[in-house]
């Protein structure tokens, strides 16, 4: 066999070995979410201290679509989502304590890479963009103004089940990044620089349309 016939021979072989290994998958994805915001900083003002912290945790929801590429057990999964999530806000001035709700819409992208322990076992992590779409305020702090950044910068990490074409996730989802730069006091001029992150656990089930 001369040697340009050997080298076609290798490279049938191994375009077909890699098509074999390689995995290709689209699919739908939706799910729901406990999340929470993540601050806590006190203001002077008039000679009070304003304390600003986290409150109850809300739910939340997903949904859209995913991808994912992989040889053998790693793989790649992009995603993207539109997610709500938010959190609850206490603030205490002098001891009287007002409670609210902050609400965000958000284009979610999160780049999933992972690895898989058999055929349905696996773990993951990856970073996450989250757009800011909109933004809400329930309860009593609707005065309250907070200057949000467009765009925020976090990370997921969980494990998952592979069964069938039926995915299954359970993610913990972190900040890298505050969401907005300062809070208007109500009722003054007063602007405060805050640092606000959300968290929130994730629980998805996603369907392989192929």
């Amino acid at each position: 066999m001369t040697m340009k016939k050997l080298m076609i021979l290798f490279a049938a072989v191994f375009t077909f070995h890699i098509s074999q290994a390689q995995l290709l998958s689209v699919g739908l994805r939706g799910g729901v979410s406990s999340s929470a915001v993540q601050v806590s900083q006190t203001f002077p003002v008039a000679g009070t201290n304003i304390k600003y912290t986290g409150g109850d945790k809300v739910l939340g929801w997903h949904a859209g679509l995913f991808g994912r590429v992989g040889i053998s057990s790693l793989y790649v999964q992009p995603e993207i989502l539109i997610a709500q999530s938010g959190g609850g806000i206490n603030i205490d001035s002098a001891g009287t304590v007002t409670k609210g709700e902050l609400k965000f819409s958000n284009l979610s992208v999160p780049v999933m890479v992972g690895y898989k322990f058999g055929e349905v076992l696996r773990v993951n992590a990856g970073p996450v963009l989250n757009v800011l779409l909109s933004n809400n305020v329930k309860g009593d702090i609707q005065n309250w103004e907070q200057t949000y950044k467009s765009g925020t910068i976090g990370f997921q990490a969980g494990v998952g089940l592979d069964i069938s074409k039926l995915l299954i996730d359970l993610k913990y989802e972190g900040s890298l990044s505050k969401l907005g730069d300062q809070i208007t006091i109500p009722g003054t001029t007063q602007s405060f620089n805050t640092d606000t992150r959300t968290s929130q656990i994730i629980v998805s089930i996603g369907y392989r349309l192929f």
